[in-house]
């Protein structure tokens, strides 16, 4: 896969968070909160922040946002060109880190807030209790919609990673054709067990599906 300079990664994901930017703007959405946790998982935040897992990503229209992780580290390592802040520093409360990271943003005039349509409806209410004076929105057809729909039609980073992905998968289905001829590989678990360790030493973080 092409190596991507740092200055070239921030390109890719500027370009990414300007389009939602100028999707909020266009619909008066002040800001929208997206969370990627265990039971609601949102590749979003990786779309547009880099970091692979468990966090909030907090943003506004004009074009503040921070990433509030679980792993602090990974985030460091990971994401791209977004302020970090940890989620401990808020108990790890996600309605008091949205408060908290909205506020530090001072953003004025009628506000209006985008929630993931999965949010529950009790963390919902705790929204409604928490952010006095926003509009608090869990709907369909809105920004994270709009999120599903730019994430349609892949960049050039995107692109290169699924022919990465097809260039280490030909490599594998190769082998596990001359495994299973020799007898090297006899059963559905040995293929399985094989296709994990082959992914991982070739630079997969993991198999596409289970």
């Amino acid at each position: 896969m092409k190596k991507y300079t740092k200055a070239e990664l921030e390109l890719i994901y500027e370009s990414r968070r300007t389009a939602l930017f100028n999707y909020m703007k266009e619909h008066n959405i002040t800001a929208a909160v997206f969370e990627d946790t265990e039971g609601r998982r949102n590749p979003a935040i990786r779309y547009f922040t880099g970091h692979p897992t468990d966090a909030l990503w907090v943003c506004a229209s004009n074009g503040k946002n921070v990433l509030c992780p679980w792993d602090e580290n990974l985030a460091k390592q990971m994401a791209v060109n977004v302020k970090i802040i940890p989620s401990s520093k808020y108990d790890r409360i996600t309605t008091k880190a949205v408060y908290e990271i909205l506020k530090s943003f001072k953003l004025k005039g009628k506000l209006k807030l985008d929630l993931p349509p999965e949010t529950p409806y009790p963390l919902f209410l705790k929204y409604l209790t928490e952010l006095d004076g926003w509009d608090i929105l869990c709907r369909e057809e809105s920004v994270h919609d709009f999120v599903v729909k730019q994430r349609t039609c892949k960049d050039e980073y995107e692109i290169e990673g699924t022919k990465e992905a097809a260039r280490i998968g030909n490599i594998i289905i190769e082998e596990i054709e001359k495994g299973i001829k020799d007898k090297s590989i006899k059963t559905e678990s040995d293929v399985a067990l094989f296709i994990e360790k082959e992914c991982r030493k070739h630079g997969c973080e993991c198999t596409g599906f289970d």
